[in-house]
């Protein structure tokens, strides 16, 4: 079973994160028909994801409702044939039974940001920052698991205080963070505590930490065991 979890990872965005986290709109539901109840508040195109998943896996864009129905169906089925087959025997049985859903398997909804080339990866250890731009996939509009990366030091001013925010307002040692910038506006796309790649942080030449209220880089290879430890020490102490 992933340890992966975005459903409450949204939970999260909605009950705990910062305003400036919510640019990301999430539906999230339990069964297709969830999804109906839900239909009259999304607009499209939207973006529906299964709870569990990395490098954009079980990522998909709808561009209408039909479109994103077809996705439903397909990523929520809960295939039981006995259990399907008694359920058709007790609606036959008894007037007005309502049967049980045979689309149980959860997934969420988002509004989609548009005109978006690439997102940045950062990963927060303690007081450590590292950041990875990733390009598009070609004629696609998912990043992550494309493989077009680039470790860059020109990255958008105010994204690591937009970050630093989101970090702060959850109670632990490391995060890792999907971010988009539009021109105008940061979104947060998903974040991660327990489970997440480490890549960033393995390949960067540098990191970044605030001093006062500005932001230093320090040209230097980094550990990632090292960084765990130092990390859960900051934290726990």
């Amino acid at each position: 079973i992933s340890p992966d979890n975005k459903v409450f990872m949204e939970i999260l965005r909605d009950t705990v994160l910062p305003k400036n986290a919510k640019s990301i709109t999430t539906h999230y539901c339990g069964t297709k028909e969830d999804f109906y109840k839900k239909s009259f508040k999304l607009t499209f195109p939207a973006v529906i994801k299964k709870p569990a998943g990395a490098m954009s896996k079980g990522v998909f864009l709808a561009n209408d409702f039909k479109s994103a129905l077809n996705i439903v169906k397909k990523i929520s089925r809960s295939r039981d044939v006995f259990a399907e087959f008694k359920e058709l025997v007790r609606s036959k049985k008894y007037k007005g039974y309502k049967r049980i859903s045979s689309f149980r398997k959860k997934f969420i909804v988002q509004n989609f940001i548009s005109s978006l080339s690439n997102d940045w990866k950062i990963l927060i250890f303690g007081k450590k920052y590292y950041i990875l731009k990733r390009m598009n996939r070609n004629n696609d509009f998912r990043a992550s698991g494309g493989g077009k990366l680039e470790y860059t030091t020109d990255y958008p001013s105010g994204m690591l205080d937009f970050a630093e925010t989101i970090y702060s307002s959850l109670n632990t040692p490391f995060i890792s963070l999907d971010v988009a910038f539009d021109g105008k506006y940061f979104h947060l796309f998903e974040f991660q505590c327990i489970y997440f790649g480490t890549t960033t942080l393995e390949f960067s030449t540098c990191y970044y930490s605030k001093k006062g209220d500005k932001w230093q880089q320090y040209k230097k290879e980094s550990s990632l065991e090292i960084e765990y430890a130092n990390a859960v020490i900051e934290y726990i102490t």
